[in-house]
């Protein structure tokens, strides 16, 4: 298909997702998760369900990729007791409630070591871990590659493609700009100029494109002080390596 529907930072937020996947065209566009479908809203569960109906009557029009809070997800799994504290303070306490069949009490959800010790055992995510299974390092089109946060799918991937004149798409967790500045220095440092193509690293802006959330700061309990950020859900609608359509809307659970 020439058209994709790609929806990023839907972070639990099921009300905004599933507006959001009332304007996809399932008959003529390909649906793109770029991830980071976990974290901060209260409601990842039901969307990584709803996510894995979708891949079961749709095949191959429905793309999984990883984000970084599917990553930071695996990191804290494969070893809670050093990663929990980050992991929860980056939105996954979310997470954990979600996919935690009985409720935890509230006095609990700032207590690390019982979360670890007595609710992390008994908790179910099977539904997170198969959307990760899915999930594949970069969807290809022929003008269009949509690459997942993964850093070693990145750094071979962008370079790749960026020789064979495809548009890239990646999800930003900042600025743009920044993000831009960034990869043209790790792209230039790590890449161009081992291979003479420093010269070139001018045109590295026009070959991205980051597929941004806009945040607003907010608390989280009334006993943590961590700012969290709450993103607005997104989709875009690309033709042709072409962003023609950008949606946004309110984060709710």
């Amino acid at each position: 298909m020439g058209r994709q529907f790609v929806i990023s930072h839907s972070h639990g937020y099921l009300r905004s997702f599933e507006k959001m996947l009332g304007n996809w065209d399932s008959e003529a566009e390909t649906l793109v998760i770029m991830g980071n479908v976990n974290d901060y809203g209260h409601n990842s569960f039901l969307i990584y369900k709803r996510l894995l109906q979708l891949k079961e009557i749709f095949k191959d029009r429905v793309i999984f990729l990883k984000g970084k809070h599917e990553l930071s997800f695996e990191k804290f799994i494969s070893n809670p007791s050093i990663h929990a504290l980050d992991y929860f303070h980056n939105g996954g306490l979310t997470t954990l409630t979600s996919f935690y069949e009985k409720g935890i009490g509230y006095k609990y959800l700032s207590d690390t070591n019982y979360l670890i010790g007595q609710i992390l055992p008994y908790t179910d995510f099977t539904e997170l871990e198969l959307y990760n299974n899915l999930s594949v390092p970069y969807y290809e089109t022929e003008s269009s590659v949509f690459i997942s946060e993964e850093q070693s799918v990145l750094t071979t991937v962008m370079y790749q493609n960026w020789q064979n004149k495809k548009k890239l798409f990646i999800t930003s967790q900042q600025d743009s700009d920044f993000q831009v500045a960034y990869w043209n220095q790790y792209l230039s440092e790590e890449l161009f100029l081992s291979e003479g193509y420093s010269s070139e690293q001018k045109v590295l802006s026009d070959c991205f494109t980051f597929l941004n959330k806009n945040t607003t700061p907010h608390f989280q309990g009334k006993n943590q002080s961590q700012t969290i950020q709450k993103p607005e859900v997104m989709a875009h609608i690309i033709c042709d390596g072409i962003v023609v359509s950008e949606i946004k809307l309110e984060a709710q659970d």
